[in-house]
């Protein structure tokens, strides 16, 4: 029987490989529980991803890990855990309205807001240069806005 306590946060498809420690399982030994490293026999990782002791978070998605230990008599157990692969953005927001223009009032213009797929705010730069929030967030893609 195994025992693995241990728990993995949502991890970024994008924030590099984690290492899984044996250690971190147990193997039950005459009702003693034991790290799977010093339990007398050998432990493997499997999963997609997974390549030896390391997994590889791929696409966004729940990912099944397990670990198969065989003991010294042949005997084996399995035990799995799930870790989940989240999308995180580790780009910033580009708005562009094309080329300086002259807008009249009661005019409207379309820019493009590129980046995530996350929301946009939009500032007014104040006489003095400052940035002052002016608008509600906005959906990133083709965005029309009127000037009054």
């Amino acid at each position: 029987m195994l025992s693995w306590p241990s728990s993995y946060p949502e991890i970024c498809q994008n924030g590099g490989p984690i290492t899984l420690n044996p250690a971190d399982i147990f193997v039950d030994i005459n009702n003693t529980w034991v790290m799977s490293p010093f339990a007398g026999g050998t432990g493997v990782f499997s999963g997609t991803g997974v390549v030896g002791n390391t997994f590889t978070p791929g696409a966004p998605g729940l990912y099944t890990i397990c670990f198969t230990f065989t003991n010294q008599a042949g005997c084996s157990s399995t035990i799995c855990k799930t870790i989940s692969v989240i999308y995180c953005c580790d780009a910033q927001i580009n708005i562009s309205a094309g080329n300086d223009t002259t807008i009249c009032s009661g005019s409207t213009v379309t820019i493009a807001v590129t980046g995530c797929s996350s929301l946009a705010s939009w500032y007014w730069l104040t006489a003095g240069g400052l940035p002052f929030k002016v608008g509600p967030f906005i959906q990133v893609g083709l965005q029309e806005i009127q000037f009054q």
